[in-house]
């Protein structure tokens, strides 16, 4: 998506101001059974949410494809939105202010699959040795996570920022004896 085309395409289409909101997020599962790999499942999903305003009414769409061969039939359909708006209500999009960006000391390191192999089959085995009544590791799994935000406007506004995690979870069996009943 050719985000200034998008902006520049909407002014001539007659927005006043125009928005584009746009979402990103990757993630990868493992889980480990029993010694060996069980399940392994990657996706990435993009939101995209755009609104403008025309005539003074404000119209949004949220797009499942963000084609620029298809910018202007979108921005027509937005239009057609705006102007079916019966609202006295106010409507403004909101203008860059000032900020203070907050920067994490945090280096994000995606391990190579082998490493999380290595690291399942060591915790399977850890768990299994920890005490004898542990009989079953039950869960074993390795969760991924990346995210990208980003917001552009025809005011100036041009922000994003990145959310990711990982972690590695462990669920055992035990036997075991109850006293008392």
């Amino acid at each position: 998506m050719n985000k200034q085309a998008w902006l520049a395409c909407a002014q001539e289409k007659g927005f006043t101001s125009f928005e584009i909101y746009q979402a990103i997020s990757e993630s990868k599962k493992m889980t480990w059974y029993q010694g060996a790999m069980d399940t392994c499942v990657t996706s990435k999903v993009l939101g995209t949410s755009i609104r403008g305003i025309r005539d003074g009414k404000m119209a949004n769409m949220a797009l499942e494809t963000t084609d620029d061969d298809r910018m202007e039939s979108v921005l027509d359909t937005l239009a057609e939105l705006a102007c079916a708006i019966s609202s006295e209500d106010i409507t403004e999009i909101r203008r860059p202010e000032p900020i203070d960006p907050l920067v994490s000391p945090t280096v994000w390191v995606r391990p190579a699959a082998g490493d999380v192999f290595a690291a399942m089959k060591t915790l399977e085995e850890k768990c299994l040795a920890y005490d004898p009544r542990v009989f079953q590791v039950t869960a074993l799994r390795w969760i991924e996570s990346a995210s990208r935000r980003e917001i552009l406007n025809s005011y100036g506004m041009d922000l994003g920022d990145d959310n990711s995690m990982q972690y590695l979870v462990a669920g055992v069996a035990v036997v075991g004896h109850v006293e008392g009943g």
